[in-house]
């Protein structure tokens, strides 16, 4: 939690001097590390929308797939995580974002713990 707030802090300071996409990330991951999946989702949400799936190239719609199956993970959505997945196998190449979506798709429902 801790970790996830100094994130969050420098973000707030400096919100015009930086790119902020992958310290949003990071933020998100900390808070769902600390269980605090309410807060790690509005952060991971900040990362991705639908222009960057259409526009982006394979890059854009790989990260809006990753990003949203993330959160589906932490809503415990499989259903709608399967269907993220099935869409990345028909559209681009299996890369490892691709094999952890997999391996969160198998892990849904797990209590995860860092010590």
């Amino acid at each position: 939690m801790q970790a996830g707030n100094l994130i969050k802090d420098y973000l707030d300071c400096h919100k015009r001097k930086i790119n902020s996409h992958s310290l949003k990330w990071h933020a998100g991951q900390m808070f769902a590390y600390a269980g605090m999946n309410k807060e790690a989702k509005r952060y991971f949400k900040k990362t991705y929308n639908i222009f960057s799936r259409w526009f982006g190239g394979k890059d854009g719609s790989a990260w809006y797939f990753y990003a949203k199956g993330t959160v589906a993970f932490l809503d415990k959505r499989k259903d709608k995580l399967q269907k993220i997945i099935l869409k990345w196998e028909r559209k681009l190449p299996k890369d490892l974002n691709y094999q952890v979506l997999v391996k969160l798709y198998n892990n849904i429902g797990l209590l995860l713990y860092c010590v």
